[in-house]
Protein backbone atom coordinates (compact mmCIF):
# COMPACT_ATOMS: atom_id res chain seq x y z
CA UNK A 1 0.00 0.00 0.00
CA UNK A 2 3.00 2.34 0.42
CA UNK A 3 4.76 3.81 3.83
CA UNK A 4 4.31 5.10 6.79
CA UNK A 5 3.23 7.58 7.57
CA UNK A 6 0.06 6.98 5.41
CA UNK A 7 -3.25 8.17 4.43
CA UNK A 8 -5.77 5.39 2.87
CA UNK A 9 -9.00 6.36 1.55
CA UNK A 10 -11.77 4.33 -0.13
CA UNK A 11 -11.38 1.52 2.41
CA UNK A 12 -14.57 -0.83 2.19
CA UNK A 13 -16.54 -0.78 5.27
CA UNK A 14 -16.27 -3.30 7.82
CA UNK A 15 -13.13 -4.72 9.85
CA UNK A 16 -9.40 -5.59 7.99
CA UNK A 17 -6.18 -5.96 8.94
CA UNK A 18 -3.11 -3.81 9.08
CA UNK A 19 -0.12 -5.19 8.78
CA UNK A 20 3.56 -2.86 8.94
CA UNK A 21 6.91 -4.16 8.32
CA UNK A 22 10.30 -2.57 8.46
CA UNK A 23 13.33 -5.02 7.61
CA UNK A 24 15.69 -5.72 11.04
CA UNK A 25 11.98 -4.84 13.12
CA UNK A 26 9.11 -7.21 14.02
CA UNK A 27 6.28 -7.15 11.73
CA UNK A 28 3.59 -5.81 13.47
CA UNK A 29 -0.71 -6.58 12.77
CA UNK A 30 -3.62 -4.56 14.01
CA UNK A 31 -7.29 -5.26 13.51
CA UNK A 32 -8.97 -2.32 12.55
CA UNK A 33 -12.81 -1.37 11.81
CA UNK A 34 -13.61 1.06 9.38
CA UNK A 35 -17.30 2.92 10.13
CA UNK A 36 -18.69 5.11 7.10
CA UNK A 37 -18.60 8.51 7.68
CA UNK A 38 -15.48 8.36 9.83
CA UNK A 39 -11.87 8.68 10.17
CA UNK A 40 -9.64 6.65 12.02
CA UNK A 41 -5.97 6.96 13.40
CA UNK A 42 -3.36 4.29 13.84
CA UNK A 43 -0.10 4.21 15.40
CA UNK A 44 1.70 1.29 15.21
CA UNK A 45 5.33 0.61 17.28
CA UNK A 46 7.63 -1.63 15.43
CA UNK A 47 10.07 -3.11 17.68
CA UNK A 48 13.74 -4.06 16.26
CA UNK A 49 14.97 -7.20 16.03
CA UNK A 50 17.62 -8.63 18.17
CA UNK A 51 20.22 -12.18 18.03
CA UNK A 52 19.87 -13.59 21.18
CA UNK A 53 20.63 -17.15 22.66
CA UNK A 54 19.33 -18.67 25.78
CA UNK A 55 21.67 -21.14 27.42
CA UNK A 56 20.90 -23.07 30.67
CA UNK A 57 22.66 -24.97 32.88
CA UNK A 58 20.98 -28.10 31.62
CA UNK A 59 22.05 -28.95 28.31
CA UNK A 60 18.79 -31.18 27.65
CA UNK A 61 16.32 -28.40 29.02
CA UNK A 62 13.46 -27.46 26.73
CA UNK A 63 13.55 -23.93 25.98
CA UNK A 64 10.47 -21.55 25.79
CA UNK A 65 9.98 -18.10 24.58
CA UNK A 66 6.38 -16.63 24.74
CA UNK A 67 5.09 -20.05 25.42
CA UNK A 68 6.54 -20.70 22.35
CA UNK A 69 8.79 -24.32 22.05
CA UNK A 70 12.55 -23.10 20.96
CA UNK A 71 14.47 -26.06 21.00
CA UNK A 72 16.58 -27.83 23.61
CA UNK A 73 19.84 -26.31 25.38
CA UNK A 74 21.80 -23.37 24.24
CA UNK A 75 19.49 -21.43 21.39
CA UNK A 76 19.68 -19.19 19.02
CA UNK A 77 16.94 -17.09 18.02
CA UNK A 78 15.56 -13.46 16.71
CA UNK A 79 13.46 -11.85 18.86
CA UNK A 80 12.10 -8.15 18.96
CA UNK A 81 13.72 -5.88 21.58
CA UNK A 82 11.28 -5.23 25.00
CA UNK A 83 10.39 -7.74 27.45
CA UNK A 84 10.06 -11.56 27.00
CA UNK A 85 9.31 -15.15 28.84
CA UNK A 86 11.53 -17.75 28.94
CA UNK A 87 10.85 -21.03 30.69
CA UNK A 88 12.90 -23.98 30.91
CA UNK A 89 12.14 -27.45 31.76
CA UNK A 90 14.26 -29.99 32.23
CA UNK A 91 14.03 -33.56 33.88
CA UNK A 92 14.88 -33.69 37.30
CA UNK A 93 15.43 -30.24 37.50
CA UNK A 94 12.50 -27.50 39.20
CA UNK A 95 10.94 -25.24 35.97
CA UNK A 96 12.54 -22.29 35.66
CA UNK A 97 10.29 -18.79 34.44
CA UNK A 98 12.02 -15.49 34.16
CA UNK A 99 11.55 -12.60 32.28
CA UNK A 100 14.17 -11.06 30.13
CA UNK A 101 14.75 -7.33 28.49
CA UNK A 102 16.07 -7.88 25.04
CA UNK A 103 17.72 -4.61 24.54
CA UNK A 104 20.38 -5.65 22.11
CA UNK A 105 23.12 -5.06 24.42
CA UNK A 106 22.88 -9.08 25.74
CA UNK A 107 23.95 -11.75 23.44
CA UNK A 108 23.82 -14.54 25.41
CA UNK A 109 21.06 -14.90 28.58
CA UNK A 110 22.65 -17.90 30.88
CA UNK A 111 20.28 -19.75 32.96
CA UNK A 112 21.03 -21.96 36.54
CA UNK A 113 18.39 -24.95 36.78
CA UNK A 114 18.15 -25.99 40.39
CA UNK A 115 17.65 -30.19 40.70
CA UNK A 116 14.49 -30.95 42.16
CA UNK A 117 16.38 -34.60 43.32
CA UNK A 118 19.46 -35.56 45.41
CA UNK A 119 22.08 -38.33 46.05
CA UNK A 120 21.74 -39.47 49.64
CA UNK A 121 23.91 -42.11 51.31
CA UNK A 122 22.62 -44.04 53.40
CA UNK A 123 24.46 -45.80 56.56
CA UNK A 124 23.12 -47.64 59.42
CA UNK A 125 25.71 -49.66 62.34
CA UNK A 126 24.48 -52.95 61.27
CA UNK A 127 24.05 -54.61 58.19
CA UNK A 128 20.49 -54.70 56.86
CA UNK A 129 17.68 -53.88 54.18
CA UNK A 130 16.60 -50.62 53.57
CA UNK A 131 13.35 -49.49 52.28
CA UNK A 132 12.43 -46.15 51.40
CA UNK A 133 8.94 -44.52 51.63
CA UNK A 134 8.06 -48.47 52.21
CA UNK A 135 9.80 -49.90 48.84
CA UNK A 136 13.25 -52.23 49.11
CA UNK A 137 15.92 -50.42 47.37
CA UNK A 138 18.69 -52.53 48.81
CA UNK A 139 20.82 -53.08 51.43
CA UNK A 140 23.52 -50.93 53.60
CA UNK A 141 25.84 -51.00 56.09
CA UNK A 142 27.94 -48.70 58.07
CA UNK A 143 31.07 -50.21 55.77
CA UNK A 144 28.96 -50.23 52.32
CA UNK A 145 26.56 -47.39 52.64
CA UNK A 146 23.84 -47.56 49.99
CA UNK A 147 23.41 -44.44 47.56
CA UNK A 148 19.63 -43.47 46.25
CA UNK A 149 18.23 -40.66 44.22
CA UNK A 150 15.44 -39.12 45.90
CA UNK A 151 12.76 -36.57 44.87
CA UNK A 152 12.22 -33.13 46.87
CA UNK A 153 10.02 -33.72 49.68
CA UNK A 154 9.90 -36.09 52.82
CA UNK A 155 10.92 -39.58 52.75
CA UNK A 156 10.45 -42.28 55.17
CA UNK A 157 14.24 -44.48 55.62
CA UNK A 158 13.86 -47.62 57.47
CA UNK A 159 16.41 -50.56 57.98
CA UNK A 160 15.98 -53.95 59.13
CA UNK A 161 17.43 -57.29 59.84
CA UNK A 162 16.48 -60.26 61.41
CA UNK A 163 15.69 -58.74 65.32
CA UNK A 164 17.05 -55.34 64.72
CA UNK A 165 15.51 -51.88 63.15
CA UNK A 166 16.15 -48.67 62.89
CA UNK A 167 14.35 -45.79 60.48
CA UNK A 168 14.36 -41.86 60.32
CA UNK A 169 12.24 -39.52 58.35
CA UNK A 170 14.36 -37.02 56.27
CA UNK A 171 13.51 -33.74 53.99
CA UNK A 172 15.44 -33.40 50.46
CA UNK A 173 15.87 -30.29 48.73
CA UNK A 174 17.89 -30.55 45.99
CA UNK A 175 21.48 -31.26 47.97
CA UNK A 176 23.18 -34.80 48.91
CA UNK A 177 23.20 -35.37 52.33
CA UNK A 178 24.44 -38.47 54.57
CA UNK A 179 22.20 -40.18 56.32
CA UNK A 180 22.91 -42.36 59.43
CA UNK A 181 20.21 -44.94 60.81
CA UNK A 182 20.75 -46.63 64.21
CA UNK A 183 20.04 -50.11 64.20
CA UNK A 184 18.45 -51.33 67.26
CA UNK A 185 17.23 -54.69 68.83
CA UNK A 186 13.08 -54.40 68.23
CA UNK A 187 11.71 -54.99 72.19
CA UNK A 188 8.67 -57.41 70.26
CA UNK A 189 11.26 -60.25 69.44
CA UNK A 190 13.14 -59.57 73.24
CA UNK A 191 10.52 -62.03 75.30
CA UNK A 192 12.02 -64.61 76.81
CA UNK A 193 9.50 -67.18 77.86
CA UNK A 194 8.65 -71.27 78.05
CA UNK A 195 6.16 -73.36 76.51
CA UNK A 196 5.24 -76.70 77.40
CA UNK A 197 8.85 -76.32 79.47
CA UNK A 198 10.66 -75.36 77.13
CA UNK A 199 12.56 -71.94 77.14
CA UNK A 200 11.53 -69.77 73.97
CA UNK A 201 13.21 -66.57 72.71
CA UNK A 202 11.27 -64.49 69.59
CA UNK A 203 8.06 -62.96 68.79
CA UNK A 204 5.40 -64.37 70.84
CA UNK A 205 2.91 -64.94 67.86
CA UNK A 206 5.71 -66.79 66.33
CA UNK A 207 4.87 -69.47 68.56
CA UNK A 208 2.01 -71.80 69.03
CA UNK A 209 1.23 -73.49 72.61
CA UNK A 210 0.75 -72.78 75.98
CA UNK A 211 2.45 -69.63 77.61
CA UNK A 212 3.45 -70.31 81.32
CA UNK A 213 6.38 -70.53 84.07
CA UNK A 214 6.81 -74.14 84.69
Amino acid sequence: MGETPLILSNIIIGKHNLVVSKQNYRTETREITVIEGKTESVSVQLNNMCSIRISPSVATASVYVDGVYKGDGTVSMEVASGTHKVKLVAVGHHILEEEINVDGQTPTYYFTMKSNQAVITVKSNRYGSLSVDGQYVGSTSSYSPKEVLLKDGTHNLRVQYRHFKGEKNIYVRGKAQTVNIKMQRDNIHDNAFYIEGNYQTGALSAAGGTIGMY
